[in-house]
């Protein structure tokens, strides 16, 4: 299943307050979401994402605050993806989507990933090439979390490439370059530090044997 919500929502809303300054913020957004989806410049993004942040207490309760950009992100990433990498012929990037883990018995287990790339199958499911988690924020806590996800994947899925694209890391340097050993890359996508391209090489160097 695909996101109930995307950002352009979150913005709509927002746009359609009774109150004059949350309108006025929905408008902002507005016009800083259409330059980032434009350009796909990681500034430009930067700027959506910390205007989000300025903004907080007029955008609504953590919870709603915290989706809205972390759906960003995803999107972003998504956006990202179709623009810049060829994608072999029956292959697709899907966002928000449910990957095939493991078929038995009549009974399929299937996860929810932020992004990944690979076939639709049967019941609508996706046979993952390539999944990526999105994480605004990485603390050992959502760090934890994501190698769990990988893992699971992996042990059913051995073919499958994951990656971690993160905007600001909370979690200490011996720790994160440990777990970088269960994952098949992880990169920085911020004003600051910027692997995008790093990031996207990568993809099309595992795609690089389907495209042949």
């Amino acid at each position: 299943m695909t996101r109930l919500k995307k950002p352009t929502d979150y913005v709509e809303d927002l746009c359609a307050s009774q109150d004059l300054e949350t309108r006025r913020i929905g408008f902002l957004l507005q016009r800083k979401y259409k330059a980032w989806a434009a350009s796909l410049k990681v500034r430009d993004f930067g700027v959506f994402l910390n205007t989000i942040q300025r903004h907080k207490d007029k955008i609504g309760p953590a919870q709603f605050f915290g989706k809205f950009r972390a759906y960003a992100f995803e999107e972003y990433v998504y956006r990202l993806i179709k623009s810049k990498v060829l994608l072999p012929k029956g292959f697709d990037v899907f966002w928000g989507e449910g990957v095939q883990v493991r078929q038995e018995k009549g009974q399929t287990y299937n996860m929810e990933v932020d992004v990944s790339i690979g076939r639709r199958g049967k019941y609508a499911f996706i046979h993952p090439l390539i999944v990526v988690d999105c994480k605004v924020e990485i603390d050992a806590s959502r760090l934890k979390t994501a190698i769990a996800s990988f893992t699971l994947l992996k042990q059913f899925t051995p073919d499958v490439n994951c990656f971690l694209l993160y905007i600001r890391k909370d979690v200490g340097d011996l720790f994160f370059q440990l777990v970088r050993n269960w994952i098949d890359g992880a990169y920085q996508i911020s004003i600051r530090n910027d692997e995008s391209e790093s990031f996207i090489k990568s993809l099309r160097k595992v795609l690089q044997k389907y495209n042949r």
